[in-house]
């Protein structure tokens, strides 16, 4: 079995989602913090080795899922309908990123992750300050 290296661009990029995971939680938002950190250690070890490990890649796919439905739900009670059209259009953009050259694969999945973080600080920046809610 493979493994990257932690200098790998592919495994080092998750530091960003941390990141992410970090500014969802000093806000409140405990789902949204326990869904993204279950899917960047998942996304993390199924990229540390190689996307040869199945079992990591499927959690990566579930969590990133309810990562996903999570924020929807946030944006669509928290936010207007402008500042949720710009989420799901960064997301679109985004996916198109993922899966645009799989001969580039270590570029286009590093700018995958770029993307994602910079989705989740739009996302965290419309999204109010509060440690009251529910979920």
């Amino acid at each position: 079995m493979r493994i990257r290296r932690w200098s790998d661009p592919i495994v080092s990029s998750h530091i960003l989602l941390f990141l992410n995971c970090c500014l969802y939680s000093i806000s409140g938002y405990w789902l949204l913090t326990i869904f993204l950190f279950c899917n960047v250690v998942l996304s993390l070890m199924y990229h540390r080795y190689a996307e040869e490990n199945e079992a990591w890649g499927n959690g990566d796919f579930i969590f990133s899922h309810l990562t996903l439905i999570c924020i929807f739900i946030h944006l669509l009670n928290y936010c207007d309908w402008l500042e949720t059209l710009i989420c799901a259009v960064w997301l679109i953009f985004s996916l198109w990123v993922k899966d645009y050259d799989f001969q580039s694969y270590r570029f286009f999945h590093t700018l995958w992750h770029v993307m994602v973080f910079l989705g989740n600080l739009i996302v965290w920046h419309f999204l109010p300050l509060t440690e009251k809610l529910i979920f």
